[in-house]
């Protein structure tokens, strides 16, 4: 039997610290930089004051004139939500979306009146143009000891090499790489899955705007960590403490499983970027890539989990247990990790046997995933957004049997289903740790496999995955720093001194008090391509 989908935005009740309107009730939210011509399209709103909503355009005359009156639809949490859709608006132009006409008609333009409309949004080809270059631009900015980073030529002293009982064995030069969030630290999985999703996102487009700076970062993130692999072969450790403007500590003990992996995946999948215009150093980053490999098989470091190097991290850091937990090979993470690696150095090098030991390993996973739950995983996503349910989505694009099939069908039948229930979980949709950089991945993965099972209803899902992070959610916030028209405060806590400015283009992790962080803004600039134009 065919399953029926009933499509709902995101949301969750509860909110009058949040509210916009002292009568409890939120305005019209929409995605606030716009939608492609023939993306879906969803508005939705809290007990709105009338059933129908209408959609107005903006004129050379400068006044809106009503395009489209709809009728907003119950969504199935029955929390009061209403969901409209005017999917069926693909005219070029400046739009607003109201719940009331009465004296708001067709009237001059500058009126707003936050409890009955949206902010004003743009439909046409290119909308997400200015949002990629700005989410790009970050990363440039965000640069560790580099005249183009914010805080310039900084870190430059070769740091210690720390073994277990804190003794400085030696000291390395490890310049470069970026600070990946609201702080000057730079966790090797989150900026290596970070720099491999700005891989994907240049694999598919080709912004008039780049001019080569896209490949030259990519290139800057891999010399980085070209530096700080061990001559063992593994990934160093390093937690960034202590925080600040001198040596931060890097330890004599692999990163965790994920890091490696992610490092596997990214240097892989260079190496064929790089494989036309400098072949020597595309073997240099295969070879290291199959070097760290191998420690991930055999090192007997990754057999049980381990804890963090760093005994002394400050306030507000990662936590330890939640960025270790669970990270050895034969957990659920380990097994998804292993085979997102697996399958990415298969790909490049055609090894078949490779590419058969990832399907053993997906296997593995699905069912160590069915036994663990998958509260088994680091929630922030540093390593199972690039790995984890993505495996299905390669597998399938790789193989396209029926076992991989079904397998990904159920994993999208399975967010489907979370974005559709009343009873919102909050390791998925917590109301006030609702994870952009989960529901990026959410984006890509749908619109991906809207085309791989033939399931073209997934891609309005797609889409409002990524509405979500520009401002059709709970709170009529954007996630983006500088884009969009409503968004929070960074927070000043704990890690992040010393306070860092305010860059454009950084995608908070979580809505109250997130930092703005590498991973969520590279996974959004990844599925913005995958939307714009609407594939």
């Amino acid at each position: 039997m065919k399953r029926r989908f009933v499509f709902l935005s995101v949301v969750a009740t509860g909110f009058s610290a949040f509210a916009a309107d002292p009568r409890g009730e939120f305005p019209v939210r929409v995605n606030q930089v716009g939608y492609a011509r023939q993306a879906p399209k969803f508005c939705m709103m809290t007990n709105p004051p009338a059933p129908t909503f209408v959609v107005q355009k903006g004129g050379t005359d400068i006044h809106w004139h009503t395009v489209l009156e709809g009728r907003w639809q119950d969504s199935p949490s029955g929390s009061g939500l209403k969901v409209g859709d005017f999917s069926s608006i693909v005219e070029p132009g400046d739009y607003r979306i109201l719940t009331t006409t009465n004296g708001l008609g067709e009237c001059w333009m500058p009126g707003w009146s936050p409890d009955r409309q949206s902010f004003h949004f743009q439909v046409r080809d290119g909308v997400y143009d200015t949002l990629e270059r700005t989410l790009f631009s970050y990363v440039r900015i965000q640069r560790c000891g580099d005249d183009l980073g914010w805080a310039g030529r900084c870190h430059q002293d070769p740091v210690p090499l720390l073994d277990a009982e804190g003794r400085t064995v030696r000291r390395i030069d490890a310049r470069g790489g970026y600070h990946q969030s609201c702080d000057l630290r730079s966790w090797h999985d989150g900026i290596s899955m970070s720099m491999y999703a700005l891989l994907r996102y240049w694999e598919i487009a080709s912004p008039a705007w780049d001019k080569g700076e896209i490949i030259a970062e990519i290139r800057r993130a891999c010399d980085y960590f070209l530096k700080v692999v061990a001559p063992e072969g593994y990934v160093y450790d390093a937690q960034f403490a202590p925080i600040g403007w001198g040596p931060t500590h890097y330890y004599l003990a692999p990163a965790t499983l994920g890091a490696q992996c992610n490092v596997v995946m990214l240097f892989a999948r260079a190496s064929q970027a790089f494989r036309a215009s400098d072949p020597a150093y595309a073997d240099r980053l295969l070879g290291d890539a199959r070097r760290i490999w191998t420690q991930v098989e055999t090192n007997a470091f990754f057999e049980i989990a381990r804890p963090a190097p760093e005994k002394n991290l400050p306030p507000g850091a990662q936590p330890a247990e939640k960025c270790y937990r669970r990270q050895f090979r034969t957990s659920a993470a380990g097994l998804s990790e292993r085979a997102a690696a697996a399958l990415e150095l298969s790909r490049v090098t055609r090894d078949a046997d490779l590419g058969e030991k990832a399907q053993q390993l997906a296997r593995a996973y699905l069912a160590a995933l069915a036994q663990e739950g998958r509260g088994a995983f680091v929630d922030w996503g540093y390593c199972y957004v690039i790995s984890g349910k993505r495996v299905l989505v390669e597998l399938m694009r790789t193989y396209g049997t029926d076992e991989w099939r079904r397998a990904l069908s159920d994993e999208v039948d399975g967010i489907v289903d979370k974005l559709n229930s009343a009873d919102m979980n909050p390791s998925w949709w917590n109301p006030s740790h609702a994870s952009s950089c989960r529901a990026a991945a959410n984006a890509i993965l749908l619109s991906e496999a809207a085309v791989l099972l033939d399931r073209p209803e997934l891609r309005a899902f797609a889409q409002r995955s990524l509405d979500w992070i520009l401002g059709a959610n709970t709170w009529n916030a954007s996630y983006v720093e500088g884009i969009g028209q409503n968004q929070w405060q960074r927070p000043v806590f704990g890690q992040f001194y010393p306070s860092t400015p305010q860059i454009p283009g950084g995608v908070l992790h979580i809505a109250n008090g997130g930092e703005y962080d590498m991973p969520p803004t590279m996974m959004t600039l990844w599925a913005c391509v995958r939307l714009s134009p609407f594939p």
